[in-house]
């Protein structure tokens, strides 16, 4: 196999034995190629390597191809943490769980799992007040904050019975590895290679940095996407030797630009170089979405065209949730309303109200109510949503039929032609007072996961992208880039 100049220095850099490195890898860059050359250079050494994966399919898939010791961050630490403490876990805490522990309402129980939830992801030793809901229910700013001061009290009562009966959620005992347990190191591996690096929360990333044997932390900050579940990029706070790897072996050059315009939004001097490919690829298209709403709205499109389509992303028991007290809304029964989105409305005037706030038509209500009324109106649309889901399983096997997907879900996969979906452009949208000759939508103006969710959307082609419904953002491209053999 030929090495590229890059991935040479890398692998000099490996067997040297002293830097920290922090690999920049862009998408279709080999993340995981290079990991495994690494970790291979130190088993010739005579070293023990440790592949760190962010889930298990990826851990599993790892070890397979290389016979390399291969574990997630839960594994890690759970196999670390069970050398100094016997322990039983479980997947989550309940709002049960709270509820029977700390005699408190639904509501509150609530309360106390969103600020656990902040609390297991950061590196503080306990919960502080800042991780506490806002709590905008309650209209009294004094009473708001005497609620949150007592919610952080329910919260630290009902982790420290957590600790006393040893029983931790996975995302629990990393907490307490990282808490009470600072000396507790494993020294068995000479190198220690992270993949996605630029997902890892606080609280790992602590006990990863007292581990003083060499690591290759590997990773694209352009794909950082789960900071809505605590994830930091990593890379702004490493202080080892910095490489690259620059060249996407996925697609051309003529897409490789287009996920460089996104990145020269920023300030960043790495720049993507594409490969072309002369393999003759199928003609599959995957329609890439912001939300499971937009990934919808989608399947019913390509449900009233006639066309085959495979529904990657549906709509969760949440969204099923909020749809249906909309419908409760419409009919004037505001008592029948259960979830907390809708609580406390008392009419549909209430949801028209969130959908003029919005100021786009591509916000998250306007997009419910689009879908509700494509699918038919309040009276028939869950049926409907039966239908899309019930054609989707029909065309799981083939494999001609369209995939419908969120960004979310297509990371780490690609597809030979993608269609950007227009429910990105809410997430650009320009204020009235800053629109002077730009247009109403740009991609500077939306937050930086939302930038990090376009680029992985538009780098999941392998040849073809096209951005008709997202040409506002794009306004120096052709609506479709690149040609499939």
């Amino acid at each position: 196999m030929v090495h590229t100049n890059e991935q040479v220095a890398i692998l000099q850099d490996v067997s040297r034995l002293r830097d920290h490195l922090g690999v920049i890898a862009g998408a279709g860059c080999g993340k995981s190629t290079m990991a495994r050359m690494a970790c291979n250079q130190v088993k010739s050494q005579k070293r023990l390597p440790l592949y760190l994966a962010f889930n298990r399919s990826a851990a599993d898939e790892f070890k397979m191809r290389g016979n390399i010791d291969s574990l997630t961050h839960h594994s890690f630490s759970r196999q670390l943490l069970k050398r100094r403490e016997k322990f039983q876990t479980i997947n989550f805490y309940t709002t049960r769980d709270v509820r029977e522990i700390l005699k408190v309402d639904y509501q509150i129980s609530q309360d106390v799992l969103k600020t656990l939830h902040e609390f297991f992801y950061s590196a503080e030793l306990e919960p502080t007040i800042e991780m506490v809901p806002p709590m905008f229910r309650i209209s009294s700013e004094e009473y708001r904050q005497m609620a949150r001061r007592m919610v952080l009290r329910y919260t630290k009562d009902f982790w420290q019975k957590c600790k006393k009966d040893r029983v931790y959620s996975h995302d629990g005992y990393i907490k307490v590895l990282q808490t009470d347990h600072p000396d507790l190191l494993n020294l068995d591996y000479d190198l220690i290679a992270i993949d996605e690096y630029q997902d890892t929360n606080p609280a790992f990333a602590e006990i990863l940095n007292r581990h003083p044997q060499q690591k290759l932390c590997i990773g694209d900050p352009m794909q950082s996407i789960y900071q809505w579940r605590g994830a930091i990029d990593a890379f702004d706070d490493f202080s080892g030797k910095r490489r690259d790897l620059s060249i996407s072996f996925r697609f051309p050059d003529e897409i490789a630009n287009i996920a460089n315009f996104i990145i020269s939004q920023r300030n960043s001097d790495f720049r993507l170089k594409g490969l072309d490919s002369n393999a003759t690829m199928t003609k599959q298209t995957a329609y890439l979405h912001r939300s499971n709403i937009g990934c919808l709205l989608r399947a019913k499109e390509l449900l009233d065209r006639g066309e085959d389509f495979v529904l990657q992303s549906g709509v969760s028991d949440e969204e099923k949730g909020i749809m249906s007290d909309m419908r409760c809304l419409a009919t004037k029964h505001p008592e029948w309303v259960k979830t907390h989105h809708c609580m406390g409305m008392s009419s549909y005037e209430d949801i028209k109200e969130l959908i003029s706030l919005e100021d786009s038509g591509y916000g998250e209500w306007s997009c419910r109510e689009r879908l509700i009324g494509k699918l038919g109106g309040m009276n028939v649309f869950q049926q409907e949503l039966k239908t899309l889901e019930a054609v989707s399983k029909r065309n799981a096997n083939n494999p001609h039929a369209a995939v419908v997907i969120t960004a979310h879900k297509a990371k780490g996969l690609e597809y030979p032609r993608i269609v950007v979906g227009s429910d990105f452009l809410g997430k650009f949208k320009v204020p009235l007072e800053d629109m002077g000759t730009h247009g109403s939508f740009a991609i500077p103006k939306g937050k930086l996961e939302e930038q990090n969710l376009l680029y992985v959307a538009v780098t999941r082609a392998r040849k073809v992208v096209n951005l008709q419904e997202v040409k506002p953002l794009f306004p120096n491209f052709d609506e479709e880039v690149g040609t499939l053999n």
